[in-house]
């Protein structure tokens, strides 16, 4: 087999270890081309599951076979990765400390990108604030640019509307990591 036709295999990691500086290990799904490289990074840092990414963001098998390391990370406290759960808190940080291990990958160009919508734009934002310096691209979609103005407060008062019913869907995220186990009711 030639080196340009490994391009066309895929070579997938799960649950790679990604240390921040505070020494919590955040994990990380990567796939990427089988040869050598090197190869920009595409990275996504997800609260929902690193796992759910793929369901009509983005072609991952595409991206690779173009060339590209595609990374998606479970952001602090969430599904795979350490730490405490606190929404928005350590994105600039964990955001550059991730970027930064991406861009010193093996097969890494050194050139990171990221994408995803929602919150996942949001640590895209909190990234590119922190100036990681391998950090070359972003691509938001549908997220905001202050969480604290109109998403989760409005005028200084609790954004009702949506934090009752997004704060209570990532709570059931986080119920296996937290050791709870869902009951079975029966219809007797």
């Amino acid at each position: 087999m030639t080196q340009d036709s490994k391009v066309h295999e895929i070579m997938i990691e799960l649950d790679v270890p990604v240390p921040m500086r505070d020494g919590t290990v955040l994990r990380a799904d990567i796939y990427r081309p089988a040869n050598d490289g090197p190869f920009p990074v595409l990275l996504s840092r997800s609260p929902y599951g690193k796992d759910l990414l793929w369901d009509g963001m983005l072609d991952f098998k595409t991206m690779v076979r173009a060339g590209y390391v595609v990374i998606n990370q479970d952001t602090r406290g969430r599904f795979t990765s350490d730490g405490e759960w606190l929404p928005w808190k350590y994105e600039r940080e964990d955001g550059y400390d991730t970027v930064e291990w991406a861009a010193s990958l093996p097969y890494s160009s050194g050139r990171v990108g990221m994408f995803g919508a929602s919150y996942l734009g949001s640590t895209q934002r909190g990234a590119a604030i922190s100036g990681a310096p391998h950090l070359v691209a972003i691509a938001p979609i549908t997220t905001w640019c202050n969480p604290d103005d109109g998403l989760m407060f409005r005028g200084g008062a609790v954004e009702l509307g949506l934090n009752t019913q997004w704060g209570l869907m990532q709570a059931l995220g986080q119920y296996p990591k937290a050791g709870f186990r869902p009951r079975r009711r029966s219809a007797s």
